[in-house]
């Protein structure tokens, strides 16, 4: 806490004069009135009389100056100036262009279960990842997710594209289909970002329905958490595009129904969604901030003691007949 003066040139103004005014009524006293009307013995001069020092004299007179600087300061309009933290919720909402944004995760759960080893259907599809993966906007970090009833290949976000194209290259097939590995792999790669309320993508292409159902939870918290799941789908099984038509409409991805031979133009379609992929947000932030407060002071002290040093003064100008 700090105590600050409003009005410098008050203070100022206000002391000099009251200084001045005691100075001048001394020197008028002493040197003009008192010496007019007062008697003088004209042996006085030659007679030393020793001279009493009144300490009253000199209290009186430390009062009065006190007077005269508790008058400047009440004058001068005394501030207390506190430092005060502050709490303030910023809420913004609005419409957000997900493709101008920085480190974009995008993770691609590419199904390898042994039923896409039929129709060359995951050469094909690896052949559409990797084209979707070097034409991705560079505003994204791409991910890499290969599962059948197990996790078998993972490749966190990245913006070093070539660790995906690797990763994709040496992917083999075989298996069943499970999507429970798949989505508890994906959210703990989402899971910084999503902690970051960065907007993430998951672009899962599969040709069958999953054996397990344990993964609706996962599906939920990544819908909760703003991440979108996009789906394509190459199979002809109605309760797998059921499934992966549940999956998108929960998390509010795109869905496409695809042939194999025609899934390179379903990536890119999907790829030019994503480029102009808007998203409505609201974010809600507590910030804190350190500000400085002012109060004018409380001074009904000042005028009491005015009031107390005015009636000193008028008590000894009438005991000693003297304005000092």
């Amino acid at each position: 806490m700090v105590i600050g003066l409003s009005n410098m040139e008050g203070f100022l103004l206000v002391l000099g004069s009251s200084l001045l005014a005691l100075a001048a009524s001394s020197l008028v006293w002493r040197r003009g009135i008192a010496r007019a009307f007062s008697a003088v013995n004209p042996l006085a001069r030659y007679v030393k009389v020793p001279r009493k020092r009144d300490a009253l004299r000199i209290v009186i007179l430390g009062l009065k100056l006190s007077a005269a600087v508790l008058l400047a300061l009440y004058a001068a309009q005394p501030l207390v100036i506190e430092e005060r933290e502050v709490e303030r919720l910023i809420n913004v909402s609005g419409v957000v262009d997900v493709g101008r944004l920085v480190g974009t995760p995008l993770v691609m759960a590419l199904d390898v279960s042994g039923s896409m080893l039929f129709e060359s259907k995951l050469d094909i599809a690896r052949d559409a990842v990797r084209n979707l993966t070097t034409s991705i906007p560079k505003g994204y970090k791409v991910g890499y997710v290969a599962f059948s009833d197990v996790v078998r290949m993972v490749v966190p976000p990245t913006a070093n594209r070539s660790r995906v194209l690797e990763a994709l290259n040496s992917t083999s097939g075989g298996g069943g289909t499970l999507y429970g590995p798949m989505f508890r792999a994906v959210e703990s790669l989402l899971k910084p970002y999503m902690d970051s309320n960065v907007t993430g993508h998951v672009i899962l292409l599969s040709d069958g329905a999953p054996s397990d159902r344990d993964f609706w939870p996962l599906v939920r918290l990544l819908a909760r958490r703003g991440v979108a799941v996009h789906a394509v789908y190459v199979g002809r099984d109605e309760s797998g595009l059921r499934t992966l038509r549940s999956i998108t409409n929960v998390t509010g991805g795109m869905l496409v129904v695809s042939e194999p031979s025609q899934l390179l133009d379903a990536l890119s379609s999907v790829r030019r969604q994503l480029e102009d992929w808007r998203v409505d947000t609201q974010i809600v932030a507590r910030v804190t901030a350190r500000v400085e407060v002012s109060r004018p002071l409380d001074m009904p002290f000042l005028q009491l003691a005015v009031l107390l040093f005015v009636a000193a003064w008028a008590i000894t100008a009438y005991k000693y007949r003297t304005l000092l």
